[in-house]
């Protein structure tokens, strides 16, 4: 199987086994393979790496671009699937270019253990993965921390972690591999000695049987073993011998103690680093509230913000397309151009060092601390561009239409346009309500532009 992996600068082209996915409980394993970047390089095989400068632009629903899809075709065999860590990716990978691709939850797990190990496993890529672009937390993961108790979410997962979760995976796996054994040999401890075994640990099992086979290399005994347990062993024990492998037995007392000594350390050391990591999150959290907290606001960005924002990007290219008038003289010798609407203008932090706004959707300012915490109720705004008004007017330019500003209301259903602000004027915050009416001049640019 061949899978394409997206990096935070370009992609990146993997050789994986299909055969790990028809494993026995495949989903509660793949993220032990990439605790370790070592192990993680025996599960997938970097083919190609290659960076895109607009890598929207490599993939996206008008297809994938001649680069990408030369990366992909050239190493893609016949009969091979393509994995892919998004379902648009599928979608229109299969559509426009025709092969066959996968993605489920063990495909995801896959990108998980991939992201977690990136950097050693495409070393070229040195950008970090930004908050917003992480994959959700290893299904796996989760699933094993909980059975040890412990409630960890996804932004707490650190490398050292996921290292100790795996030491206490394996103190598992040990046990699993001696439980039909231990289990085999509960049932001759009970018909030959009587012991009702049913409660008796993996620890308490093995250690029968190493009473049992070498009763003069332990001192540890009777710390698992009663007195009276240890008598009756000891005068069964040549009754053992043609029944229990002595070197089963002995391996298995000795992996089982090691096993049960690890664990207790590395869930002492999981408790302590989850613990760590929890607080430190906390901390993070607490710091971004105080910055976002600008002028009494919330540090939450509001939904209609983000929904606003998203829809001007969409379309920034096609406005662009059409080269609109420079917008919103801020100074004399500083035009803003479409492409720099919503970016931050360049202030000397010592005129200018309260929250800066950078501009309006509709209701809700977007906001920058720069250099200080503000001291007034109120922004000094060097700018406000509003999207709307620069939408509409670089619209009536390159389609030769008169829109009054002055009837808006009436038109489009949103507040008429107030005048840039100049450098020293201040703003409150505005009346959301407005967003309203953004949402239904976007509604009616949609339709200039036939989407």
């Amino acid at each position: 199987m061949l899978l394409l992996f997206e990096t935070p600068t370009g992609f990146a082209v993997f050789r994986f086994s299909e055969v790990n996915f028809h494993l026995p409980n495949v989903m509660e394993k793949v993220w032990v393979d990439f605790a370790d970047a070592g192990q993680a390089s025996l599960i997938v095989w970097l083919k190609e790496f290659r960076t895109f400068e607009d890598k929207a632009s490599a993939i996206n629903v008008t297809g994938v671009n001649e680069e990408l899809a030369s990366m992909i075709t050239r190493w893609l065999l016949p009969e091979m699937k393509l994995a892919v860590g998004k379902h648009e990716y599928k979608r229109i990978i299969e559509s426009k270019l025709g092969i066959t691709c996968a993605h489920n939850d063990i495909v995801m797990e896959v990108m998980w253990g991939i992201q977690h190990q990136m950097h050693k496993l495409v070393r070229k890529e040195k950008a970090e993965v930004a908050k917003e672009d992480r994959l959700p937390m290893s299904q796996g993961l989760k699933t094993f921390l909980r059975s040890y108790g412990f409630d960890v979410k996804p932004e707490m997962v650190n490398e050292q972690i996921v290292r100790t979760a795996k030491a206490l995976y394996e103190c598992d796996a040990i046990e699993d591999n001696f439980s039909t054994f231990l289990r085999d040999a509960s049932r001759q401890l009970k018909k030959i000695s009587g012991f009702n075994c049913k409660n008796w640990g993996f620890l308490k099992l093995a250690t029968a049987l190493m009473v049992i086979f070498c009763p003069e290399e332990g001192d540890d005994f009777r710390k698992a073993l009663s007195e009276d347990e240890l008598k009756k062993l000891e005068v069964d024990a040549p009754k053992y011998y043609d029944i229990l492998s002595w070197a089963l037995s002995m391996r298995a007392y000795n992996r089982i103690r090691y096993a049960y000594r690890v664990r207790i350390e590395k869930k002492i050391l999981l408790e302590s680093l989850i613990k760590k990591a929890k607080e430190a999150c906390e901390a993070e959290q607490a710091q971004a509230c105080e910055k976002g907290k600008v002028h009494g606001e919330s540090e939450q960005i509001p939904q209609e913000h983000v929904m606003f924002a998203n829809l001007c990007r969409m379309i920034s290219s096609v406005i662009s397309a059409s080269n609109p008038p420079f917008v919103n003289v801020v100074r004399s010798h500083h035009k803003r151009s479409w492409d720099s609407a919503f970016e931050p203008i360049g202030l000397n932090k010592p005129t200018f060092c309260e929250g800066l706004s950078l501009g309006e959707t509709g209701g809700t300012r977007i906001a920058r601390i720069s250099g200080a915490q503000p001291s007034t109720s109120n922004a000094i705004v060097p700018y406000k561009p509003f999207p709307h008004a620069v939408l509409l007017n670089s619209c009536a330019e390159n389609q030769s239409q008169n829109i009054d500003d002055d009837n808006m209301d009436g038109n489009l259903g949103i507040s008429t346009l107030p005048p840039p602000l100049t450098e020293s004027e201040e703003l409150a915050l505005p009346d959301r309500s407005s967003f309203a009416g953004s949402c239904q001049w976007l509604q009616w640019f949609a339709s200039k532009f036939a989407w």
